[in-house]
């Protein structure tokens, strides 16, 4: 059975979330770590995605989203690259949700 990471996120720190798929380059890149992040990254920026979509839906402030350990790590390690790399584009409430975010991933992995 697979390890799980069970998070819970409200709709502002699924926004922030969805915010750094667009930062992700998609073409030129070079190393086989970088196309594993881009691919992990795609499938759960399906999912993120999907799930605002679906909170703001249903007018719910919360939501819970169970993810595979390996999951979990390259979010975190995705929010994180991001955040080094552009974190001059986001705003600073912004920051605070994706560092709270990968705060939560990373205690939750311990």
């Amino acid at each position: 059975m697979t390890p799980t990471i069970k998070i819970t996120l409200t709709v502002n720190q699924l926004s922030a979330v969805n915010t750094i798929w667009q930062k992700i380059p998609k073409a030129g890149i070079a190393t086989e770590e970088s196309r594993v992040l881009v691919s992990i990254s795609n499938h759960l920026a399906e999912k993120f995605i999907k799930k605002q979509l679906t909170l703001q839906f249903n007018g719910k402030t919360k939501t819970s989203l169970t993810l595979d350990y390996y999951k979990a790590y390259f979010l975190e390690k995705i929010i994180r690259t991001v955040l080094e790399n552009f974190h001059h584009s986001f705003t600073e409430y912004e920051l605070r949700q994706l560092v709270n975010i990968t705060g939560d991933l990373n205690q939750k992995m311990a």
